[in-house]
């Protein structure tokens, strides 16, 4: 009798690995649960805001740069996030962490948007 092993990298969380390379999914947005209010596997508190999704298994964690983008696609009402669809995509950073071609996932704006 085989047992299946677990990947240890998967998690509750979005990473780049979770998402098709070049291309966007879309998905709707189903909660947003506040910084310091859940922790991580290691028991530590996440300080940054959640982004559950409707009918996706894994949330993402809302760093800086994709919260300035959602609140400029869809206002600074938090609240009014809920229920709003968002691409997401794997986007390549050059030089970030201390390493080279650092793949992350990002909500994808509008083309021609203006991004503070």
């Amino acid at each position: 009798m085989s047992k299946e092993t677990r990947d240890p990298y998967e998690g509750d969380y979005l990473g780049s690995d979770d998402l098709p390379p070049d291309k966007t999914v879309d998905v709707e947005i189903s909660e947003i649960i506040p910084a310091n209010s859940i922790k991580d596997a290691t028991g530590r508190l996440i300080d940054k805001k959640i982004l559950r999704f409707k009918a996706a298994k894994k949330a993402l964690i809302l760093n800086k740069t994709n919260w300035r983008i959602l609140k400029a696609i869809h206002g600074p009402k938090e609240g009014a996030w809920i229920g709003k669809t968002v691409p997401l995509a794997v986007r390549v950073l050059p030089n970030a962490f201390g390493e080279e071609q650092v793949p992350v996932v990002r909500i994808m704006p509008p083309k021609g948007a203006l991004l503070p």
